[in-house]
C-alpha cells in the first residue's frame, strides 16, 4: 500500500505540475473571451464535498472499463490537486520578471532557451511549492480515493482507515505518526 500510494502521489505531482504550468501561463499571459469561466471552472473541484467527486469519478470509471485502475485514481487524484497547483503557479508566473526574457530574446537565445535559463529558474520556487503540495494531498486522500481503490490497489491511507476501523492493533498507529511526521518535514521545507 505504501509503495502504491508512492508511485501515485509521484505521478500526480508531475502531471499536475506540467498542467499546472501551462495553464498559469495561459491565464497570466494571455487575454481571451471566457477568461474568467476558465479560472472559475479550474476551481471548480474546491466547491464539490469530496464524497460526490467520489461517486462521480466511480460511476465514470464503471462506464470506460478499459482504463486501469492506477490510471482513474491518477486521473481523479490530478483533478483534486490542479486548483492548489494552479493558484501557486498563477502567483508565481506573475512575479517573472518580463524584462529578463525580453533581453535574452534580444541577444539571441531561442524559445528553448528563454524556457532552460530565463523562465525555469524564475519558477523554480513555484514549481517546488507546487510539486510537494501535490505530493502531500494525493499521498493523504482517503476520501475519493476510497472510493476507486480495488483489492489489488488499495492506498495507505484507504488501508490506514479500514485498520483503524476494525482493529486497534499498534501498527497503524506507528504507521500513522511516520506520516505525520513525513508531512510535518514536508511543511518545513516547504
Amino acid at each position: 500500500s505504501f509503495w502504491i500510494s508512492l508511485e501515485l502521489a509521484l505521478a500526480t505531482s508531475l502531471v499536475t505540475v506540467l498542467l499546472a504550468a501551462t495553464a498559469a501561463f495561459a491565464l497570466v499571459r494571455t487575454q481571451f473571451y471566457g477568461k474568467s469561466m476558465i479560472e472559475a471552472f479550474w476551481m471548480f473541484p474546491l466547491s464539490l464535498p469530496q464524497v460526490a467527486i467520489g461517486i462521480g469519478m466511480l460511476r465514470l470509471l464503471q462506464i470506460v472499463t478499459a482504463l486501469p485502475a492506477f490510471l482513474g485514481l491518477l486521473a481523479v487524484h490530478v483533478t483534486i490537486t490542479l486548483p492548489f497547483c494552479i493558484g501557486l503557479l498563477r502567483a508565481s508566473v506573475q512575479q517573472l520578471d518580463r524584462a529578463q526574457e525580453e533581453a535574452a530574446s534580444s541577444l539571441g537565445a531561442g524559445p528553448l532557451s528563454r524556457i532552460v535559463y530565463v523562465i525555469l529558474p524564475g519558477l523554480a520556487p513555484g514549481l517546488a511549492a507546487a510539486a510537494i503540495v501535490a505530493l502531500l494531498l494525493s499521498f493523504e486522500e482517503v476520501t475519493i480515493t476510497s472510493f476507486l481503490t480495488t483489492a489489488r490497489m488499495t492506498t495507505l491511507p484507504v488501508r490506514i482507515y479500514a485498520e483503524a476501523s476494525y482493529s486497534l492493533e499498534p501498527t497503524v498507529y506507528a504507521i500513522s505518526t511516520l506520516l505525520i511526521a513525513m508531512t510535518v518535514a514536508a511543511m518545513l521545507l516547504l
